[in-house]
């Protein structure tokens, strides 16, 4: 419907476009106008055309009868016969007013029909219109009941919507609670931090230290570790040098006995052979006395082994040497075991093993005589004559 009207409009307002543009007026009620608008049927059309043929025809008349004052009352001539309507002579004026009448007449019996026709018309279209208001009043019904449940359910999401933002009202508090919280334990946390950093400062300062007195005190027991070293291997050394000086000593003592039980040995063997050589020559017709080898052999075991190897290990060759010469000239030994042998004579002398024959030896040896065994071990004997 408001499509329509919106058309008829439209319609409307391009009529008096073109009036105006063709230099017409447009119609206008009064007193002595009658203008008489058909619209959108056939047979309106129909009648709109039967009213200005007779509109023509009464503008024709009027012609006739000369009146062009009741002509121009009526109004602007509109219609095909409208440029000889006005080229018309003027008609006397009884035959005029005769036509005024007739034309006026005419004029309210088309006015009556075209209200007639119009009232119909319009009773159809305010048929159509009342039809069309009863379906936008349904449909306007059917969409204020959907409108009123849009309504209850959007009043329902608002109630939920209110129940959630005053549940989030709530939550935002509390966060807000627990927000300050945070911010007041940042700030102590914060400050225990610079605490501990400065703590940590303080720790790295210490463990520097500690680690140079670390150092220090490593190189400290490294001098002491090796001063001790030093030292135990001193008193080892010394321990050692007392122990194989002792033993030096003690294999010396046992060398100067067995050399005074070898001289023993040797001048009992001398003292016999004088007597043998002096038994043949008293005996008249005997044999005269024969010449013989004295072996003399000093047997020490194991000292000359055991004092050499501690001497190459010990490193006492010096006390060696010194306790020797020192042990030989106390005990006087030797060289009155050289006198005894030299008064035999070279003819006597076989063959005499010193001392330090025995050294080059390795020690050890033993020999087939008669004697006694010397102390540690060592013993001696003085072979006979063979």
């Amino acid at each position: 419907m408001q499509q329509q009207r919106q058309q008829r409009q439209q319609q409307q307002q391009q009529q008096q476009q073109q009036q105006q543009k063709q230099g017409q007026q447009p119609p206008q009620q009064s007193q002595q106008h009658l203008h008489v608008h058909f619209h959108e049927s056939r047979a309106l059309e129909d009648m709109q055309a039967a009213f200005f043929s007779a509109r023509a025809a009464a503008a024709a008349a009027m012609a006739k009868t000369g009146d062009w004052g009741s002509a121009a009352a009526i109004g602007t001539i509109e219609g095909p016969a409208a440029p000889a309507l006005l080229t018309a002579a003027p008609a006397p004026r009884a035959r005029r007013r005769r036509l005024q009448r007739a034309l006026a007449r005419l004029l309210l019996a088309g006015g009556l029909a075209g209200a007639a026709l119009a009232g119909a018309a319009g009773s159809l279209r305010l048929l159509r219109h009342l039809e069309a208001l009863g379906e936008d009043n349904r449909a306007l019904a059917a969409r204020t009941a959907e409108l009123a449940a849009a309504k209850e359910e959007l009043q329902r999401h608002l109630s939920d919507l209110a129940a959630r933002q005053a549940a989030l009202a709530n939550e935002k508090a509390g966060l807000q609670q627990q927000v300050a919280a945070l911010s007041s334990s940042q700030g102590e946390l914060q400050a225990r931090n610079a605490a501990l950093q400065q703590s940590l400062g303080a720790l790295a300062a210490d463990q520097a230290a500690l680690q140079a007195e670390a150092a220090q005190l490593a190189q400290s027991l490294r001098d002491a570790s090796r001063r001790l070293s030093d030292a135990e291997r001193a008193r080892r050394r010394e321990d050692d040098e007392r122990a194989a000086a002792g033993a030096a000593e003690a294999a010396a003592r046992r060398a100067a006995e067995a050399l005074a039980i070898s001289r023993l040995r040797a001048q009992r063997a001398g003292a016999a052979d004088d007597a043998d050589d002096a038994a043949p020559a008293q005996q008249p017709g005997g044999k005269a006395g024969r010449a013989g080898d004295l072996t003399v052999s000093l047997v020490i075991p194991d000292f000359t082994q055991t004092l050499l190897h501690q001497a190459s290990e010990r490193e006492i060759h010096t006390q060696l040497a010194k306790a020797l010469v020192t042990e030989a000239k106390s005990s006087a030994l030797l060289p009155s075991l050289v006198e005894g042998l030299a008064a035999r004579g070279a003819s006597r002398i076989g063959n005499v093993v010193l001392p330090w024959r025995w050294f080059a030896r390795g020690g050890g040896g033993g020999g087939k005589g008669e004697g006694d065994e010397a102390a540690g071990g060592g013993g001696g004997g003085v072979e006979g004559r063979k």
